[in-house]
């Protein structure tokens, strides 16, 4: 798995290199207080800022990170993208709160689930190399977040990763499909 992982990590670093920017095309600012986000030396710092919530993945948190993303692959002075949580968890998965809330709305859940996939997506789509910053809880579909990163460096005494919907007789198959991804079917319990 590690080679796999280098191998990746190399083909999107020379990718993110050979990255022209003709156009000039600046970041755009995301207006969001639930990601805060900044530029220093090459590294795109994207800080989920929900820690009350643990970092839930809303909605609107969601198409934040992908937006940020969509712009790291397009400006030639981002090298690196650090996805990271403020607070106590990296995430701690969807908004409960959210889900909740549209539980009667079939259209309304697969959009919240069509863009959590999609950001998984534009994750591993992107030429920049993309690290999950993992200190406290990564579950469900924040462990699928962190999965979905090229390189997971985790705090050794804090970091966690579950999928704990298991536990309560649910289970959303999209944090399963990248951790599946991350670590072959073998080593994620998967016996193959």
């Amino acid at each position: 798995v590690s080679q796999i992982m280098r191998g990746r990590m190399l083909r999107r670093a020379i990718a993110c290199r050979s990255m022209q920017n003709s156009s000039g095309a600046a970041l755009h600012s995301v207006v969001s207080e639930e990601l805060l986000v900044s530029q220093a030396q090459g590294v795109l710092n994207l800080t989920m800022n929900r820690p009350k919530q643990r970092n839930a993945l809303s909605s609107s948190l969601m198409e934040a990170l992908s937006a940020s993303l969509l712009d790291a692959k397009t400006l030639n002075t981002v090298r690196v993208v650090i996805i990271r949580g403020a607070g106590p968890a990296f995430s701690a998965g969807h908004d409960l709160a959210e889900l909740r809330a549209a539980s009667h709305d079939e259209a309304a859940l697969r959009a919240i689930f069509s863009r959590c996939s999609g950001l998984m997506q534009t994750i591993r789509d992107n030429p920049v190399p993309t690290i999950a910053a993992v200190s406290g809880a990564a579950h469900a579909a924040g462990c699928a977040l962190a999965a979905s990163c090229d390189l997971v460096v985790a705090d050794e005494v804090r970091a966690s990763f579950a999928l704990p919907g298991l536990r309560i007789g649910v289970f959303c198959h999209t944090p399963a499909v990248e951790v599946v991804r991350a670590l072959g079917g073998g080593a994620a319990g998967g016996g193959g």
